[in-house]
């Protein structure tokens, strides 16, 4: 579903004379690469404190650890989305509480997150503590009111925002309304490394402090001063150096992928619903992904694109509240919305290295398939 060699042909011996620099100087853990590189993030989101990390997971059970979210705790978060969102609240010994999604933007539905915060303070039996919200797909979720209710239950907001570094709400940087925005620098993601990172994003200088600690054993003045339960989850520096030379083209990238998705928008046919973004949204397309009817099989789609040659995908093909290891830990209630999305979403080649030539293949044969379906 995406490119790295035409990438890394089009960046144009960036991305190799970066690596010769860490080769040279060797300083392969906390080299002045990474330090560039949280500059760089600062700038470009305006947030005021950035801190590298070795993975998206990292960045997201870091940010919940340094609030101490643990035993007894509630944290509200969407169902349909990816696996670490769910993982890392289990992992602190919170309870994750699996809220729905609108049916338009597969963002998380405030409307069913305000219901399960009531349900959960009825019950009494866990403590509500933080909202987790998910930009999904490359898109903004809806953040002005994510933030009223996180305000009107005094709730700490979060944002993991793995999926979609670069969308922007209200003309800020995803995620500015949030208490931390963890990223994710996994080769797919809109600004990819070659192996895994991350990063956390804050305006918070002590929660920055806090951070920094935890990412290195929870060391303090220095290595043997050590002030918090902390982690091995640095960003090394070979990652940041790579994230360095793709910054170079990274805007250029969001363009082209917006163009993309304007193809897919006006020529796709009609019968595949497409996506969408919430209004005061701009999003960075890391993934696009069409609805379809309930009378095609998914599987038999997939099946003509892949003959004609053609990638495609499936995310999510089960939400969390359903999955073997999660099941347990959800109340057994439907969640509507997430479990049909399931059933009928299909996402499309979308990266910004795709030809016009690449474009109208897709358009075509997702055409043919329509037209076969109409005469079965």
């Amino acid at each position: 579903m995406l490119d790295l060699y035409r990438q890394r042909k089009y960046l144009d011996g960036r991305v190799e004379a970066m690596i010769e620099e860490v080769l040279t100087h060797s300083h392969f853990v906390g080299g002045k690469q990474i330090e560039d590189f949280e500059a760089w993030l600062k700038e470009y989101t305006g947030f005021s404190f950035a801190v590298g990390v070795s993975s998206g997971t990292d960045a997201l059970i870091m940010a919940l650890m340094a609030d101490g979210i643990g035993q007894g705790d509630a944290v509200f978060l969407p169902s349909f989305t990816y696996v670490a969102t769910a993982e890392i609240v289990l992992l602190l010994g919170a309870q994750p509480i699996f809220v729905d999604v609108d049916s338009q933007n597969y963002q998380m539905s405030v409307e069913d997150l305000e219901e399960k915060i009531k349900v959960v303070k009825k019950e009494n039996r866990f403590i509500p503590k933080a909202i987790l919200a998910v930009d999904l797909f490359g898109q903004p979720a809806p953040w002005s009111e994510l933030s009223k209710i996180s305000c009107k239950y005094d709730l700490k907001l979060y944002d993991d925002s793995a999926q979609s570094f670069g969308a922007q709400y209200k003309g800020q940087a995803s995620g500015k309304l949030a208490r931390a925005t963890t990223l994710s620098f996994f080769p797919a993601k809109p600004l990819g490394a070659y192996g895994d990172g991350g990063a956390i994003l804050t305006d918070d200088f002590h929660l920055a402090e806090k951070y920094r600690s935890i990412r290195s054993h929870g060391c303090g003045k220095d290595a043997y001063d050590i002030v918090d339960v902390g982690l091995n989850a640095r960003l090394d520096t070979l990652q940041a150096a790579i994230l360095l030379a793709k910054t170079h083209s990274f805007e250029e990238e969001c363009v082209k992928r917006r163009k993309n998705v304007s193809f897919y928008n006006e020529f796709l046919p009609d019968i595949f619903i497409r996506p969408s973004c919430l209004e005061n949204g701009k999003g960075v397309w890391s993934v696009y992904t069409i609805l379809l009817p309930e009378k095609i099989n998914r599987e038999e789609c997939r099946h003509f694109l892949s003959e004609a040659g053609i990638e495609n995908a499936v995310y999510y093909t089960k939400p969390l509240h359903r999955q073997k290891a999660y099941e347990k830990f959800h109340n057994g209630l439907a969640l509507p919305v997430s479990e049909w999305l399931c059933d009928r979403v299909l996402s499309l080649p979308i990266h910004a290295y795709l030809s016009l030539e690449e474009l109208e293949k897709v358009v075509e044969v997702l055409t043919q398939f329509a037209e076969k379906q109409a005469l079965s």
